[in-house]
C-alpha cells in the first residue's frame, strides 16, 4: 500500500514539473492568446517541406547469439516451490532399465572390475632387437563374468609395434565383475599397458 502511494505522489510531482517547465518555455505571446483565428490559419500559403536526403542504412554486424542458456544457469537451484521438489534418494535403477543388461563405465560403477588373472605379456621380438619400449593405451569392454568381449587401441606410443601383442594378451584376461547396486554389470574400462625391456 505505502509503495502504492508513494508510485502516485512521485508521478504527480514528474507531471507538475513537467506542466511548470512548459509553462516557462511559452513566450508573451502564447501566454496571452486565447483564440486563433481560423481563417487566417487557411489562407496562409502551405510550404513545401524539403525531405531529407536518404542516408544508407548502417552496415549490418554480424549478430552473435550471446543469450545465456537457461538450462544451465538454473540447474540445481531450489525455487522453493514444493510442487517441483524430487527426492532423488528413492530413484532406482528403473531409469536404466535392468541392470544386468547395462553397459556402463568405469566411474558410473559402485565397484570397478579387478583383474584376477593376467598372463606375462610377450615383448615383441623385433622391439627387443631394437632396445625399443612402449605403451599402449586400450579401452576393455569386460562383461558381467569378468572376461574381455572387446577391446580396441586408444593411444600406442610408438605406433605400429606393441597394439597387436596388446590386443591378443588382453583376450585372456579374466577380472572380477564391476558391481552396480549389488550386481554384476558390462563395463568399459581403460587399461595402459607398458612395454619395457629391463
Amino acid at each position: 500500500m505505502k509503495s502504492t502511494l508513494l508510485a502516485v505522489f512521485v508521478t504527480s510531482l514528474t507531471l507538475y514539473g513537467v506542466f511548470e517547465l512548459n509553462k516557462l518555455g511559452m513566450s508573451k505571446d502564447q501566454k496571452t492568446a486565447t483564440q486563433t483565428n481560423f481563417a487566417q490559419i487557411q489562407t496562409q500559403p502551405v510550404r513545401e517541406i524539403s525531405k531529407p536526403a536518404q542516408q544508407e542504412p548502417p552496415p549490418q554486424t554480424k549478430k552473435t547469439d550471446l543469450a545465456p542458456d537457461l538450462s544451465q544457469l538454473i540447474a540445481g537451484q531450489n525455487f522453493g516451490l514444493e510442487a517441483f521438489k524430487v527426492d532423488l534418494s528413492q530413484i532406482s535403477d528403473g531409469l536404466l532399465g535392468n541392470a544386468k543388461n547395462v553397459s556402463m563405465t568405469e566411474d558410473t560403477v559402485d565397484v570397478a572390475p579387478v583383474p584376477r588373472q593376467r598372463p606375462p605379456l610377450p615383448f615383441p621380438e623385433q622391439a627387443r632387437k631394437l632396445g625399443v619400449n612402449g605403451a599402449v593405451v586400450l579401452s576393455l569392454f569386460i562383461n558381467r563374468d569378468g572376461r574381455v568381449e572387446k577391446s580396441k587401441v586408444l593411444s600406442a606410443t610408438p605406433t605400429g609395434v606393441f597394439e597387436e601383442t596388446a590386443l591378443q594378451a588382453v583376450k585372456t584376461w579374466i577380472f572380477t565383475p564391476a558391481q552396480y547396486q549389488g550386481s554384476s554389470v558390462s563395463v568399459w574400462v581403460t587399461q595402459k599397458i607398458s612395454f619395457n625391456l629391463k
